[in-house]
């Protein structure tokens, strides 16, 4: 097999004429940062996820770490979490002060589970975040029920979810508290850096938006327009958080093509189960009766690989020109939450095995079938050629 002459990498955004001709178009109107384009944005996505309200921020994280503001989250109160997420989310609850705690995941799909959640819940507990890993939704209703037992705040990250469904509709349509997406380079659409919040809370969409633009009273963007006024009032220490109109524009593009991208994206992935079903050492990605993905990722998991094998595997696809990842870094592995936690292994037996055996190959729209056909092969040959050493 004769090796590509290009370098496949791990994901490559879709950006045509569409996004270009709006870029220019709101970059030509003298407005740049947040404005109406944001607003329409904002509206827009609120109709696509079925919530009832959103904000548009600089970024998931942000999303996240404002939703536990605004729930109070202070001073040691404790949050659930998976450790097989971005560490972020964990990050966050530390700035406020308060303590993140891992909980471990389902061995098929990779989402936090209720019953662990359980494990971990004491009288510090105030809030729970599932992470829906790689577009496959976590099962709400069991967590919904665990939570509204313990009196307890749901704030999903949805980071890897726009566009799945769990039961038949959208994420960011559920009851919870709210619902946080990343729009970075490498989601399903992208603004190059942003993210939302939705929920169905018009109070917390209110101190949200607050909080993203440094404490402002609403609508503070609009004091340099001619509906504004140059007098502001700050009501609360707020933070800098808001999406800009050159991103909203980027976004308003990307979200009237996400159900193609996405469809195209879970063709990939029905390609990738057929010329990869031969091989039983691996497990290709499963979905559960109540989840519809979005092909946000591609994880294989060896059944029976040895952490060194994995690596050598993903520095085969290397050498032979495919860019692979790994999703994720367990966060209690990070040296900055293992000195602060300690070992944590005993307690998060399925994370870690789950860590040492993945690896998530390319998947975007524009990758085309002889690509996938190559990197099966070449899959194929690292497997064989890993197992001889």
């Amino acid at each position: 097999m004769k090796k590509s002459k290009t370098y496949i990498p791990f994901h490559k955004p879709t950006i045509g004429q569409k996004e270009i001709k709006a870029l220019r178009k709101v970059l030509e109107s003298g407005w740049l940062t947040t404005g109406p384009q944001t607003v329409a944005f904002e509206k827009e996505f609120i109709q696509y996820t079925q919530s009832k309200y959103s904000v548009a921020l600089n970024s998931c994280t942000a999303a996240l770490g404002l939703s536990l503001a605004a729930a109070g989250i202070k001073q040691g109160d404790e949050v659930v979490l998976p450790s097989f997420t971005f560490p972020a989310t964990a990050a966050e609850i530390i700035h406020l002060g308060a303590v993140p705690v891992f909980a471990d995941i389902d061995p098929e799909v990779f989402n936090v589970t209720s019953e662990s959640i359980q494990k971990k819940i004491t009288s510090r507990t105030k809030a729970i975040i599932p992470t829906h890993f790689g577009g496959h939704p976590c099962d709400l209703r069991p967590l919904i029920r665990l939570a509204n037992k313990n009196h307890l705040l749901i704030i999903e990250d949805a980071a890897h979810a726009l566009g799945s469904l769990y039961e038949g509709k959208p994420i960011g349509s559920s009851k919870t508290f709210a619902a946080c997406y990343s729009f970075y380079a490498t989601k399903n659409i992208t603004t190059a850096e942003g993210g939302m919040l939705t929920t169905q809370s018009k109070s917390t969409e209110k101190k949200v938006r607050i909080l993203s633009l440094h404490g402002i009273k609403k609508d503070a963007w609009k004091r340099y327009s001619d509906a504004g006024n140059w007098f502001y009032e700050v009501v609360e220490p707020g933070y800098k958080s808001n999406l800009s109109d050159i991103q909203s524009t980027l976004g308003r593009v990307q979200l009237q093509k996400l159900n193609r991208m996405n469809k195209e994206r879970c063709h990939i992935a029905s390609l990738y189960d057929k010329y990869l079903s031969d091989i039983e050492e691996i497990q290709t990605p499963q979905t559960h009766p109540y989840a519809t993905r979005n092909g946000h990722l591609y994880t294989i998991t060896g059944k029976t690989w040895t952490f060194s094998q994995r690596n050598k595997i993903i520095q085969y696809l290397k050498d032979w020109n495919i860019g692979a990842s790994v999703h994720f870094i367990p966060t209690h592995l990070h040296p900055y939450y293992r000195n602060r936690f300690g070992d944590l292994s005993h307690e998060l037996p399925v994370t870690e095995s789950v860590y040492h055996r993945i690896i998530s190959l390319p998947i975007y729209p524009e990758l085309d079938k002889e690509s996938i056909k190559y990197i099966s092969e070449v899959l194929k040959n690292a497997l064989a050629a890993t197992k001889k050493k």
